[in-house]
């Protein structure tokens, strides 16, 4: 992890991801990138993510990164962007729903279809997952993946998160509730090794 200023609030910090990328937090001038990244894989996107359908606009995604920036202004969300070496929106992670009471939050993250095997998702997921331990002063972090996301299973098994159980109709894609998995990672159980 590295920043050039350690006075500047920690949701600016910058985080590499590997040789090939880095994260770097959202911004607003992300909207049409963003919009270019989702729209390139709203075939797997759409199944997970309502906001992300066949016909979303570039206004849309403006209202996205907005919301998510009102969500990291206080402190409820911090979400970054996986970018390549030529400043390309490879993917997104985040926390989000943080509760500063019970120290912890949900992890959540895709990757843009042309790049999936790559393991960009899972070392920015690592990544961001160390960040909010040693930064946010976290001490769970959740990944809650849809029984068929098998993607988001790999990725969250290969970061040392474990499997807590089924939680039955946890999230609702399209208005059906569908049943999910629970995984989290505890500082003491998270050494930062992939799997």
């Amino acid at each position: 992890m590295s920043t050039t200023d350690t006075n500047e609030p920690c949701w600016q910090l910058t985080l590499t991801a590997g040789d090939d990328c880095l994260l770097r937090p959202l911004r607003i001038d992300d909207a049409d990138a963003l919009h270019a990244a989702a729209m390139d894989t709203v075939a797997e996107l759409r199944q997970w993510f309502d906001w992300c359908h066949v016909d979303w606009t570039t206004a849309e995604a403006l209202a996205v990164v907005e919301h998510n920036l009102r969500e990291q202004q206080s402190g409820r969300s911090y979400n970054f962007v996986a970018v390549d070496a030529h400043g390309r929106i490879v993917g997104s992670t985040w926390l989000n729903r943080v509760d500063g009471q019970h120290r912890f939050c949900n992890l959540g993250y895709w990757v843009r279809t042309p790049c999936a095997g790559r393991g960009i998702a899972t070392r920015a997921a690592q990544q961001l997952a160390r960040w909010g331990f040693d930064h946010l002063g976290l001490t769970r972090i959740e990944i809650v993946v849809d029984v068929d996301n098998a993607a988001s299973h790999r990725v969250a098994t290969k970061i040392g998160a474990r499997r807590e159980g089924l939680l039955r109709w946890r999230l609702v894609h399209h208005g059906q509730p569908h049943d999910a998995v629970m995984y989290s990672l505890l500082p003491r159980d998270f050494d930062g090794t992939l799997r």
